[in-house]
C-alpha cells in the first residue's frame, strides 16, 4: 500500500466498522487555551479539524533551525569549478537536500540553490513526510533517507559530484536513483538551459518525475540505463559512506552504481551506458562480499569512479560491510566491460604514533587527482614535492596526499602523518579552538582544489567548509606539533543552519503545555508560544527564555541536553540541566524569566546533611498525592523520590529509592543476569497516570537494555515503607514478560511499539506510548507507526490503535487541559498538536496478528 493509500485508510473506517470501536466520546472541556473553530483540513487525505505545527513553517519541513543561504546542515562535499574566474564553489548541503552554488569564495550567501524552490526549503522531494517514497519533480533532490530513517542528525552520508571543462554540473541524486546534469549554472548565456538551477539531462530514469530502483524494475533486475543508488539493505551492504559521479576529460560520465555493485560509463550526452565494470554484463549484479577476498573483476558497493587526467587510469572506491572498510581499484585503459582491475591501491600508513598497533583503511568518502603540481616540499623532511602527489583521498579522520604507490606524503586534519585527525588536543597545543571559525575536525566527501592552490574540505562535524593554503604546514609548539590555521572557508560556526524564533535549533527532548502556553526545550533556551492553539503554522515564539532574543545563542546557561518535565503543586516547572542536576522555573513563563533554582542538590531524608550523588539525564515526574518529584538517576539506574517543599529555596529530601537495595549499588538491573519487576536499565521517561499509577519507560533511544514500560500500581506506592521499599511493578508493556532483556525479548501478540521512549495519559486515563522509530513493516509506513493508543492500559497490555501522525521519532508527549495531544518530533525538529477525539481519522485499529 502506498503512503497516500495508508493515510486514506482511516476515512474508510466507518465502512469497515472500525470507527465505532475507536471513537470514545470526549469529556467536557476544562479551562484552558481557546480553540478556534476551523473548517476541516485535508492532511494527506485525512479530514481533521485541529492541527497545529510549531518549529517548522510547513508540514513537510524537518531540518533543525532556520534554513537560508548562509548556513548548511551536514557538509557532505565541496567542489571548485576552475573553469570560471573567479572559481565558482558548490557545496553539498545534504541535510537540507540541496546543492548550494557560490560565484566565488567572497559570496556572502549562496547565489544558486539546487533541489529546493528557494533558499528556505530543505525537505527531500519537497516533503519530509513522503520524501523518497514520493515522485520527485524535475528540480527536487532527495539526499536523505526520509521518512524511512528516523534520525536526521545521523545521516552523514558524503557526496562526490563534479563539473566538466564547460562548467556543467553533475550531481548524484541518490535518493531518487538518478544523476542530474545542469548545463553551466553560472553561465551568463541562457541559451539551451544554461544559467539556471533546472537540470537538463537525467541518467538512471526515463524522465524527471520517476525515482524507482533500476527504472522501476526493482533491485534484482538491471540494464544499461538503470541505477540503484538509494539505500540497499541487501546482502548486508546497508552501510556505505558516500555516493559519487564524475566526468572525465572526454565528457564521459562515470557513475558508481552502488547497490548494483558496478560502475557504468555514459558517453557524453547519452543516457545509455556503453561500459560496465565490476560485473561481467549489464544484467549481472552479484556483489563481492569480503574486502579481503574480493576478486579484481568484482565489486562490493562502489561509491566513486574517477579517471586520472594524466594517466587515463580509472580509480574506483569500493566499500564493504563491517565498519566501512574500503579498497581502491585501479583500471588501466583501454577499458572493456567486465575487465579486471590492474591493481588495488591504498594508503601505506607507517606503523607509528596513533597507528603503532595497526591501520585499517576505512571511510574513503572522497578521492580526487592532485592538481597542485608545484616544486614545493610537502613536509619538513623534504623527501617529496607536491608534484609527486597523485591523489587526495579521505580515510576515516584525515585527508591524505598519496603518491602513485600509496605512500602518505601529507595528512591534512592532523599535525603529522602518524596522528589521527579529529583530535582536539592537536588544536589545543597552540591555543586554537577546534570549533571556530573554520578549523577542520572531520573531512569527507568531494574535495575542492582551486586555481590558487587552496584545498577546500567539507567538515561534517561542524557543518562548514574549511580552506587551507598549500603548502600545509604544521606548527611547532612547546607541547608538540599543532595544526595550522585555516585561511578561510564557508559557514563559520558549529551548529546547523541559523537560529530563529520560529524554528527548533536542535533535536532536544522536551515539550509540554501549561494553561495557554506551549513550552518547548531547545539548545540553551526554551521557546514559549502563548495562546498556542490560535497560532498559524510556523509562527514565532512569543517568549525566548534563556536568551536575549530569538536570533542568537549568545548566552551560555544550564539549558543543555534533553529533559522531560514536571509541574509541581506550586506551578513550578522542573527539568534537568547541566551536569544532570535539576533546575526549576516559575510558571507561567514571563518575559525575562530565569530559573528559580539550578544545579539543585538532593539530600537523604534520614541524613539531611548528606547529598545524594545523582545524575538525571532525562526522566522525572511529579506525584500530586505526595507532593514529590520522582527523579531517575541515570548513573545508578534507580528512581529517587524527593519531597518538594513549598519554600523554593529549601532542600529536596530523598525518602524512597526504587531499583536498588542500598545507597551505593548502581548496576543495571541490580547486577542480575535478567531484568525483573523491581529493576531498571536506562530510563527515558517516568509519568503518573490520572489514578496515581507510576509508569516507567525502561528504555532509551536506539533500544537499550530492557526495552519495556513498567507500571507500579498506586495501591502499592501508598503502602511503601522505608528508604528501600520492597515494591515491584505489576504490569509490563511491549515485552511479554518482566525477565526479558532486549536481545531475548519476545513480544505480545499483535501490533505494538518496538522501542518505547515516551508516555502520556489523557483525562480518561488512556495511555499513548511514543516509539523510537523502529518498525518491521515497509519503510514507507515507518513514520506513521510511532504513536500507540491504549484505551484500558491497566486491563489490556496491547494497544488498540495507531495514531497515524507522521513522525521521525517522538520526544516528550503530553496532553493539555482539553485532551489535545502535544507531540514533539525531536528528530524532525517540530511539535504537533492534534486531537484524536475530535478527529478520529488519526486512528487506525491495531492489527491483532502483527504489524501491517
Amino acid at each position: 500500500m502506498s503512503p497516500r493509500a495508508t493515510l486514506l485508510f482511516p476515512l474508510l473506517a466507518p465502512v469497515l466498522g472500525l470507527a465505532a470501536a475507536l471513537m470514545v466520546p470526549p469529556l467536557a472541556p476544562l479551562a484552558g487555551p481557546s480553540e478556534p473553530k476551523a473548517a476541516p483540513i485535508d492532511f494527506y487525505g485525512k479530514k481533521v479539524t485541529l492541527l497545529k505545527l510549531f518549529g517548522q513553517t510547513r508540514w513537510g519541513d524537518c531540518s533543525p533551525g532556520r534554513v537560508d543561504g548562509t548556513k548548511i546542515y551536514h557538509a557532505a562535499g565541496v567542489l571548485v569549478d576552475r573553469s570560471l574566474s573567479p572559481n565558482a564553489i558548490y557545496v553539498a548541503d545534504t541535510g537540507n537536500n540541496r546543492i548550494l552554488g557560490f560565484r566565488s569564495a567572497n559570496s556572502k550567501k549562496a547565489d544558486r540553490v539546487f533541489g529546493q524552490p528557494d533558499e528556505f526549503g530543505s525537505a527531500p522531494n519537497g516533503d519530509c513526510n513522503t520524501g523518497r517514497f514520493a515522485r520527485p519533480s524535475r528540480t527536487s533532490l532527495c539526499l536523505t533517507d526520509v521518512p524511512g530513517n528516523t534520525n536526521l542528525a545521523e545521516q552523514w552520508l558524503r557526496l562526490n559530484f563534479d563539473v566538466d571543462g564547460q562548467g556543467n554540473l553533475y550531481v548524484p541524486d541518490h535518493g531518487n536513483n538518478r544523476v542530474l546534469v545542469y548545463r553551466a549554472p553560472f553561465s551568463a548565456d541562457k541559451v539551451g538551459g544554461k544559467g539556471d538551477v533546472v537540470p537538463d539531462l537525467v541518467l538512471g530514469q526515463e524522465d524527471f518525475t520517476s525515482n524507482g530502483i533500476n527504472c522501476g524494475m526493482g533491485p534484482h533486475k538491471r540494464d544499461a540505463r538503470s541505477l540503484f543508488l538509494s539505500y540497499g539493505n541487501r546482502h548486508g551492504f546497508d552501510h556505505v559512506s558516500s555516493r559519487g559521479v564524475s566526468v572525465d576529460p572526454k565528457g564521459n560520465v562515470w557513475v558508481a552504481d552502488t547497490f548494483n555493485s558496478r560502475v557504468l560509463r555514459f558517453p557524453k550526452g547519452k543516457t545509455t551506458a556503453d561500459l560496465v565494470l565490476g560485473q561481467p554484463t549489464f544484467a549481472a549484479g552479484a556483489p563481492a562480499r569480503d574486502v579481503a577476498t574480493a576478486p579484481l573483476d568484482r565489486m562490493g558497493t562502489p561509491t566513486l569512479a574517477r579517471v586520472s587526467p594524466d594517466s587515463g587510469e580509472l580509480y574506483v572506491v569500493d566499500e564493504y560491510p563491517g565498519g566501512f572498510p574500503a579498497r581502491v581499484l585501479v583500471f588501466k585503459p583501454p577499458f572493456k566491460s567486465g575487465m579486471a582491475a590492474a591493481r588495488t591501491f591504498a594508503p601505506k600508513q607507517r606503523r607509528a604514533g596513533d597507528f603503532a598497533a595497526g591501520y585499517r583503511f576505512t571511510h574513503c568518502t572522497g578521492l580526487v587527482f592532485n592538481s597542485v603540481k608545484t616544486d614545493e616540499w610537502v613536509g619538513a623532511e623534504k623527501k617529496a614535492r607536491y608534484r609527486d602527489g597523485v591523489v587526495w583521498l579521505h580515510d576515516s579522520t584525515r585527508t591524505l596526499l598519496l603518491d602513485r604507490d600509496g605512500n602518505v606524503l601529507l595528512a591534512i586534519g592532523a599535525p603529522d602523518r602518524v596522528t589521527l585527525g579529529g583530535r582536539y588536543d592537536s588544536y589545543e597545543r597552540s591555543g586554537l579552538s577546534p570549533f571556530e571559525p573554520f578549523n577542520l575536525v572531520a573531512p569527507g566527501g568531494m574535495i575542492g582544489l582551486d586555481s590558487e592552490n587552496n584545498i577546500y574540505l567539507a567538515d561534517e562535524h561542524a557543518h562548514r567548509i574549511s580552506r587551507y593554503a598549500l603548502p600545509y604546514r604544521a606548527r611547532k609548539t612547546a607541547k608538540g606539533l599543532a595544526l595550522p590555521k585555516s585561511n578561510g572557508g564557508l559557514f563559520p560556526g558549529t551548529m546547523p543552519n541559523t537560529v530563529g524564533p520560529a524554528h527548533l535549533h536542535a533535536d532536544r527532548f522536551g515539550a509540554l503545555a501549561f494553561k495557554d502556553q506551549l513550552i518547548v526545550r531547545d539548545h540553551q533556551r526554551y521557546l514559549v508560544w502563548t495562546n498556542y492553539l490560535g497560532k498559524r503554522a510556523g509562527a514565532p515564539a512569543n517568549l525566548i527564555v534563556g536568551q536575549d532574543d530569538g536570533w542568537s545563542l549568545k548566552r551560555r546557561n544550564h539549558v543543555m541536553g534533553r529533559s522531560a518535565h514536571a509541574i509541581d503543586h506550586k506551578d513550578r516547572l522542573w527539568a534537568t540541566g547541566e551536569h544532570g542536576k535539576l533546575m526549576a522555573y516559575q510558571l507561567p513563563f514571563k518575559a525575562g524569566a530565569g530559573p528559580l533554582r539550578k544545579l539543585v542538590a538532593l539530600h537523604w531524608a534520614d541524613r539531611p546533611a548528606e547529598e545524594v550523588d545523582y545524575r538525571c539525564d532525562v526522566a522525572l515526574a511529579f506525584e500530586p498525592r505526595t507532593k514529590c518529584l520522582w527523579v531517575f538517576d541515570s548513573a545508578r539506574h534507580r528512581l529517587l523520590r524527593a519531597r518538594v517543599p513549598d519554600d523554593p529555596s529549601a532542600k529536596l529530601l530523598v525518602d524512597c529509592v526504587l531499583g536498588q537495595k542500598n545507597r551505593t549499588d548502581g548496576q543495571v538491573n541490580r547486577g542480575l543476569a535478567a531484568p525483573g519487576p523491581a529493576s531498571f536499565g536506562d530510563v527515558n521517561a517516568v509519568k503518573f497516570d490520572r489514578k496515581g499509577n507510576l509508569f516507567v519507560v525502561d528504555n532509551t533511544y536506539e533500544l537499550h537494555d530492557n526495552g519495556r514500560v513498567l507500571a507500579f500500581l498506586a495501591e502499592d506506592l501508598r503502602g511503601m515503607k522505608g528508604l528501600f521499599p520492597a515494591i515491584e511493578a505489576k504490569k509490563v508493556y511491549v515485552a511479554e514478560r518482566f525477565d526479558q532483556p532486549v536481545h531475548k525479548r519476545t513480544f505480545l501478540k499483535g501490533e505494538h511499539p518496538r522501542s518505547p521512549v515516551s508516555v502520556a495519559f489523557n483525562r480518561r486515563n488512556e495511555m499513548v506510548i511514543g516509539n523510537d522509530g523502529y518498525f518491521e513493516g515497509p519503510p514507507e509506513k515507518r513514520n506513521l507507526n510511532q504513536l500507540f493508543l491504549y484505551r484500558r492500559p491497566l486491563e489490556k497490555a496491547t494497544p488498540d490503535a495507531v495514531i497515524q501522525l507522521p513522525l521521525g521519532a517522538p520526544g516528550e508527549i503530553a496532553f493539555d487541559d482539553r485532551d489535545n495531544l502535544i507531540v514533539q518530533d525531536h528528530t524532525y525538529n517540530k511539535v504537533w498538536a492534534i486531537n484524536f477525539d475530535r478527529d478520529p481519522a488519526w486512528l487506525r485499529e491495531c492489527n491483532a496478528k502483527g504489524t501491517r
